[in-house]
């Protein structure tokens, strides 16, 4: 299980590389999610599929918001205009 999820990680961050993405370590104090009900405790959710972004994530600083690798890579695809306001956001560099 670990691997599989180690593999789909790298896997969707090197699909965002290809387009482009830039990726930023995500800093351990602002790791909680600041988003629309700013519960400090709450994590970080994808916008689409709502699951837990434990080690990396991407956020669309035109819409404000983040999604799993997965539906910001589907979401790039769809606008395509987002591409320069998102950001590959990672807990660990290398997924291992």
């Amino acid at each position: 299980m670990v691997k599989r999820v180690r593999d789909r990680e790298s896997s969707g961050r090197q699909k965002l590389r290809e387009l482009g993405i830039k990726e930023e370590v995500l800093p351990r104090e602002t790791s909680k999610r600041k988003g629309k009900n700013n519960d400090p405790e709450q994590e970080h959710e994808c916008e689409v599929c709502r699951a837990s972004l434990f080690l990396s994530m991407l956020s669309d600083a035109t819409e404000e918001t983040v999604y799993c690798l997965q539906h910001g890579f589907e979401q790039l695809q769809t606008h395509p205009d987002h591409v320069p306001g998102a950001k590959i956001l990672y807990s660990q560099k290398e997924v291992s």
